[in-house]
């Protein structure tokens, strides 16, 4: 509660960096809502407006080093936009953020056969996605 509020108070930039899915962010709701001390402290709800007016960001790096990568580079980009440098030149950051042993784009052929688990909420809406690119 101190950090977020000397953030709030300061308005420095907050990054929420979060694993799990959706409902992790919701029950962080939940929880804020519900166990937010008064005492002079700013209201929830503008505490989680506050958190939340950026995207939070998905913490892929247990699932594998691309995946990992890849959430270093959001992270690292969020970071970047938040200084004043790159928002006096945000031209600077349009091409992204380069890393080391990024994946790299890959070209799609036809008749690949992509398999799903209905379990895997989401995966068909990719699958359905990558075979509409494809053709």
């Amino acid at each position: 509660q101190r950090e977020v509020c000397a953030a709030f108070t300061a308005r420095k930039p907050v990054i929420l960096l979060y694993e799990g899915d959706a409902g992790t962010i919701n029950r962080m709701r939940h929880e804020c809502l519900n166990n937010w001390s008064g005492g002079g402290l700013p209201e929830a709800d503008s505490i989680l407006e506050y958190i939340l007016r950026e995207n939070p960001i998905l913490w892929l790096g247990n699932q594998s080093q691309s995946f990992a990568i890849e959430s270093i580079r959001l992270l690292s980009l969020r970071i970047f936009q938040s200084l004043r440098y790159y928002q006096r030149k945000p031209a600077e950051l349009e091409a992204g953020v380069m890393m080391k042993y990024e994946v790299k784009k890959v070209n799609m052929k036809r008749g690949l056969t992509i398999l799903v688990c209905k379990a895997n909420l989401g995966s068909s809406q990719v699958a359905e996605e990558l075979q509409q690119m494809v053709g």
